[in-house]
Protein backbone atom coordinates (compact mmCIF):
# COMPACT_ATOMS: atom_id res chain seq x y z
CA UNK A 1 0.00 0.00 0.00
CA UNK A 2 2.67 2.60 0.88
CA UNK A 3 4.62 1.60 -2.60
CA UNK A 4 1.38 2.65 -4.36
CA UNK A 5 0.93 6.01 -2.35
CA UNK A 6 4.34 6.60 -2.74
CA UNK A 7 4.74 5.61 -6.93
CA UNK A 8 1.44 7.48 -6.63
CA UNK A 9 3.14 10.84 -5.50
CA UNK A 10 6.34 10.71 -7.75
CA UNK A 11 4.37 10.64 -10.77
CA UNK A 12 2.25 13.36 -9.66
CA UNK A 13 5.43 15.39 -8.37
CA UNK A 14 6.51 14.45 -12.01
CA UNK A 15 3.67 15.37 -14.29
CA UNK A 16 3.58 18.36 -12.74
CA UNK A 17 7.14 19.42 -13.72
CA UNK A 18 6.47 18.43 -16.95
CA UNK A 19 3.78 20.87 -17.06
CA UNK A 20 5.94 23.82 -16.28
CA UNK A 21 8.23 24.14 -19.52
CA UNK A 22 10.96 26.04 -19.05
CA UNK A 23 11.40 28.82 -22.07
CA UNK A 24 14.31 31.14 -22.57
CA UNK A 25 17.25 31.71 -24.18
CA UNK A 26 20.06 28.58 -22.61
CA UNK A 27 23.28 29.68 -25.10
CA UNK A 28 26.14 30.49 -24.42
CA UNK A 29 27.60 32.46 -27.27
CA UNK A 30 24.21 34.38 -27.87
CA UNK A 31 26.05 37.58 -29.71
CA UNK A 32 27.15 35.49 -32.85
CA UNK A 33 23.89 33.91 -33.59
CA UNK A 34 21.07 36.30 -32.02
CA UNK A 35 20.80 38.35 -35.80
CA UNK A 36 20.28 35.39 -37.65
CA UNK A 37 18.06 33.87 -35.30
CA UNK A 38 15.69 37.03 -35.24
CA UNK A 39 15.97 37.67 -38.92
CA UNK A 40 14.72 34.02 -39.68
CA UNK A 41 12.47 34.08 -36.67
CA UNK A 42 10.61 37.58 -37.92
CA UNK A 43 10.18 36.31 -41.34
CA UNK A 44 8.99 33.01 -39.77
CA UNK A 45 6.14 34.52 -38.40
CA UNK A 46 5.48 37.32 -40.84
CA UNK A 47 4.71 34.35 -42.91
CA UNK A 48 1.77 32.99 -40.35
CA UNK A 49 0.47 36.58 -38.20
CA UNK A 50 0.46 39.48 -40.55
CA UNK A 51 1.87 42.88 -38.70
CA UNK A 52 -0.57 45.57 -37.74
CA UNK A 53 -3.00 42.93 -37.48
CA UNK A 54 -1.59 40.67 -34.51
CA UNK A 55 -0.56 41.49 -30.85
CA UNK A 56 1.98 39.19 -29.20
CA UNK A 57 1.94 38.37 -25.61
CA UNK A 58 4.75 37.33 -24.06
CA UNK A 59 4.48 34.70 -21.77
CA UNK A 60 7.59 35.06 -19.94
CA UNK A 61 10.49 36.81 -18.50
CA UNK A 62 12.90 37.79 -20.84
CA UNK A 63 16.23 38.26 -18.58
CA UNK A 64 18.22 41.49 -19.66
CA UNK A 65 21.20 39.36 -20.91
CA UNK A 66 19.30 37.30 -23.26
CA UNK A 67 20.02 39.20 -26.28
CA UNK A 68 17.33 37.08 -28.42
CA UNK A 69 14.58 37.96 -26.33
CA UNK A 70 15.18 41.21 -26.12
CA UNK A 71 16.18 41.66 -29.52
CA UNK A 72 12.94 40.06 -30.76
CA UNK A 73 10.74 42.71 -29.03
CA UNK A 74 12.44 44.87 -30.51
CA UNK A 75 11.99 43.71 -34.38
CA UNK A 76 8.58 42.68 -33.67
CA UNK A 77 7.58 46.12 -32.89
CA UNK A 78 9.62 47.92 -36.01
CA UNK A 79 8.05 45.16 -38.09
CA UNK A 80 4.43 46.65 -36.60
CA UNK A 81 3.23 44.30 -34.34
CA UNK A 82 2.04 45.03 -31.16
CA UNK A 83 4.12 43.29 -28.00
CA UNK A 84 2.61 43.39 -24.58
CA UNK A 85 5.85 42.38 -22.19
CA UNK A 86 5.70 39.42 -19.55
CA UNK A 87 4.62 41.11 -16.32
CA UNK A 88 3.99 38.92 -13.78
CA UNK A 89 2.93 35.35 -13.29
CA UNK A 90 -0.80 35.97 -13.16
CA UNK A 91 -0.87 38.02 -16.60
CA UNK A 92 -4.30 37.16 -18.94
CA UNK A 93 -2.29 36.97 -22.30
CA UNK A 94 -4.03 40.05 -24.44
CA UNK A 95 -3.05 38.60 -27.91
CA UNK A 96 -1.46 36.05 -29.22
CA UNK A 97 0.76 33.78 -26.55
CA UNK A 98 4.26 33.89 -27.87
CA UNK A 99 7.31 31.81 -26.03
CA UNK A 100 10.85 30.60 -27.16
CA UNK A 101 13.55 28.11 -26.54
CA UNK A 102 16.62 28.63 -27.70
CA UNK A 103 19.40 25.52 -26.89
CA UNK A 104 21.79 22.95 -28.22
CA UNK A 105 19.74 20.07 -28.48
CA UNK A 106 22.40 17.95 -28.54
CA UNK A 107 24.82 18.16 -25.44
CA UNK A 108 28.38 19.04 -25.97
CA UNK A 109 27.42 19.93 -29.14
CA UNK A 110 27.95 23.96 -29.41
CA UNK A 111 27.81 24.21 -33.23
CA UNK A 112 23.93 23.10 -33.13
CA UNK A 113 21.06 25.19 -32.33
CA UNK A 114 17.40 25.08 -32.29
CA UNK A 115 14.80 27.56 -31.35
CA UNK A 116 11.22 26.39 -30.47
CA UNK A 117 8.60 28.75 -31.07
CA UNK A 118 5.30 28.70 -29.27
CA UNK A 119 2.55 30.90 -30.93
CA UNK A 120 -0.47 30.57 -29.85
CA UNK A 121 -1.26 27.17 -30.66
CA UNK A 122 1.33 26.51 -33.21
CA UNK A 123 4.56 25.12 -32.23
CA UNK A 124 7.09 26.12 -34.92
CA UNK A 125 10.88 25.00 -34.74
CA UNK A 126 14.41 25.10 -36.61
CA UNK A 127 17.19 23.60 -36.33
CA UNK A 128 20.74 25.73 -37.24
CA UNK A 129 23.97 24.58 -37.43
CA UNK A 130 27.51 26.86 -37.19
CA UNK A 131 30.59 26.19 -39.18
CA UNK A 132 33.64 26.47 -38.42
CA UNK A 133 33.98 30.61 -39.06
CA UNK A 134 30.95 31.25 -36.70
CA UNK A 135 28.51 31.44 -39.47
CA UNK A 136 25.21 30.02 -38.56
CA UNK A 137 22.76 28.92 -41.37
CA UNK A 138 19.66 26.34 -41.28
CA UNK A 139 20.34 22.84 -40.97
CA UNK A 140 16.22 22.55 -42.29
CA UNK A 141 13.54 23.70 -42.66
CA UNK A 142 10.77 24.81 -40.01
CA UNK A 143 8.95 22.66 -38.80
CA UNK A 144 5.19 23.76 -37.80
CA UNK A 145 2.84 21.58 -35.35
CA UNK A 146 -0.87 23.23 -35.57
CA UNK A 147 -3.27 22.84 -32.30
CA UNK A 148 0.11 22.71 -30.39
CA UNK A 149 -1.44 22.82 -26.56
Amino acid sequence: MRTCILAALIASHLGGCALQPKYGNFVANQHEITTVLIDDTIRQLESLYPPANTKFSLGQRIAKKDMFGTGLVEALRREGYAVQEYQDQQQIPDGTALNYVIDNPVKGDQGLYRIKLLAGNDLLSRAYIEDGKGILAPAGAWARMEGYQ
